[in-house]
């Protein structure tokens, strides 16, 4: 089926949808007052024939009519906002709202960026529609959701340009209450909602505001199931991560469209899924930030590749005193490639502290005795026999097995004259980590520079073997 039609559906179960009477809102959610306008309306602009204002007047009521929107009014005009209030207590997926309460101010910081410390009801959460995601200047926003805590209950509030003219009043009140709080939490709004707020903001000529901390979800997403999903899409985590699939939800591809449609004549029902679309979106953020941090809050009972994955998000942020004990507990349950990648990693980590002999007890525990498809940690350790305990011979085994590691690994990647190679080369689990380096050519067996591909394994296995033949110097011991 495809978007089109899918979007045919949407309108026709809208047209079908009966008017919602006063009072017959959701759950929680609070009474519209009457549909009246305030005092006085959006000035129109030069040249603006009054049938085409009488018409937007008629879009305007007929909005606030048909979605139970209340109005207020701004500097910039008559804004127009649907308001939903959850108790703590309400479940959305795995966790309570309430859960997010209870995050410590430090745990949060691992999620901002640069990291602030500050405590749960200091985060606002932010959500955008907009007419198209290529930004500039005729993407505009139409619908703008903020949730936030006040007391024990989460307040989501929506705003909503029924016509392009009262986007300025809708910028304007969120903006106001953004102000009352020193952090957003977003997904992806870090590049996207907020630099458009800001472009619009310039655009309706009005006082530009500060850039608040911002802890955009999908960042630290990605850093912790990335190895345990192919997308890090939010739909895709709420269904898989979150356990709150999205049932009868409109595409996010299409609600452009549904907006453009309702803007030539199509009923305000039509919008209807859109703002339901936002508010779980909203609700989704909020049970998404406990969700992250449940790695380092119950280390115990994390899996492996997320306790990596959170592991690598604070040392890159800066907690490395906390990410080190991840790092170790996480390697001892990791599969076998992604194991010896993560012990490469925490050896050098260790080495560049200045403790060398804590690096070479990660790198023989990932070694092991078995066959490796990544020679790295054989690489570090050769390298710490060699210059740490002057054991050349111990040096040369172990770059003999990176060398059949390697080896085996550019066989893997090599092409097949018969066509593909059946067994693919594993995949690197971690590309640019700690050290930031780039993938190698294929068939090299690593990356550029790292000393664990074929050429430099020869080359270093050739100068262990003449040292070898001159006179052996005593080995050190590891108490040196």
């Amino acid at each position: 089926m495809d978007l089109w039609e899918r979007f045919r559906q949407f309108q026709e179960r809208a047209q079908r949808t009966a008017p919602a009477a006063p009072g017959a809102e959701p759950p929680h959610a609070t009474a519209a007052p009457p549909a009246t306008e305030p005092a006085h309306s959006a000035p129109a602009a030069p040249g603006t024939e009054p049938a085409h204002s009488a018409a937007v007047e008629r879009r305007r009521r007929r909005a606030v009519a048909e979605l139970g929107l209340q109005c207020e009014d701004t500097p910039a005009g008559p804004s127009y906002f649907l308001e939903t209030v959850y108790p703590s207590t309400h479940r959305h997926g795995i966790l309570a709202l309430g859960s997010f309460l209870d995050l410590p101010p430090e745990g949060l910081a691992i999620l901002a960026q640069p990291p602030h410390a500050l405590p749960p009801s200091a985060w606002a959460f932010l959500d955008t529609e907009t007419t198209g995601l290529q930004g500039g200047p005729g993407t505009i926003v139409f619908l703008c959701g903020l949730a936030r805590f006040t007391g024990d209950t989460l307040v989501v509030r929506q705003y909503l340009a029924p016509d392009p003219a009262s986007e300025p009043a809708l910028i304007w009140a969120a903006l106001r209450d953004l102000a009352g709080y020193q952090g957003i939490v977003s997904f992806n709004g870090k590049a996207f909602d907020w630099p458009l707020i800001r472009d619009r903001v310039v655009l309706a000529r009005q006082p530009l505001p500060r850039d608040p901390v911002h802890a955009d979800l999908l960042f630290p997403a990605r850093w912790l199931f990335r190895y345990r999903l192919a997308s890090c899409r939010l739909t895709h985590l709420e269904s898989e991560i979150l356990r709150c699939p999205r049932e009868d939800d409109i595409p996010s591809e299409l609600i452009p469209e549904v907006y453009r449609a309702y803007l030539r004549g199509a009923p305000a029902r039509t919008l209807t899924p859109v703002l339901d679309h936002n508010r779980h979106d909203l609700l989704s953020l909020v049970v998404l930030a406990g969700r992250l941090l449940a790695p380092w809050l119950r280390a115990e009972e994390a899996e492996p590749e997320e306790l990596y994955g959170l592991a690598r998000l604070m040392w890159a942020r800066g907690h490395a005193s906390r990410a080190v004990p991840l790092w170790e507990k996480a390697v001892t349950g990791l599969p076998p490639l992604l194991a010896a990648r993560a012990g490469e990693e925490l050896g050098r980590i260790y080495r560049r502290l200045g403790r060398p002999h804590e690096a070479a007890r990660i790198w023989q525990a990932v070694v092991g005795d078995g066959p490796l498809l990544h020679p790295g940690p054989l690489v570090e350790l050769a390298k710490y026999y060699e210059h740490v305990l002057r054991d050349h011979e111990a040096a040369r085994q172990c770059t003999l097995r990176a060398l059949e590691a390697a080896r085996h690994r550019a066989a893997l990647a090599a092409p097949s004259p018969r066509g593909p190679v059946p067994v693919p080369v594993p995949p690197d689990p971690c590309p640019g980590a700690v050290t930031r380096a780039a993938p190698g050519p294929a068939g090299a067996g690593a990356s550029p520079g790292s000393g664990a591909s074929v050429p430099e394994l020869v080359y270093r296995l050739r100068r262990l073997e003449r040292k070898l033949t001159r006179t052996p110097a005593a080995p050190r011991t590891t108490d040196a």
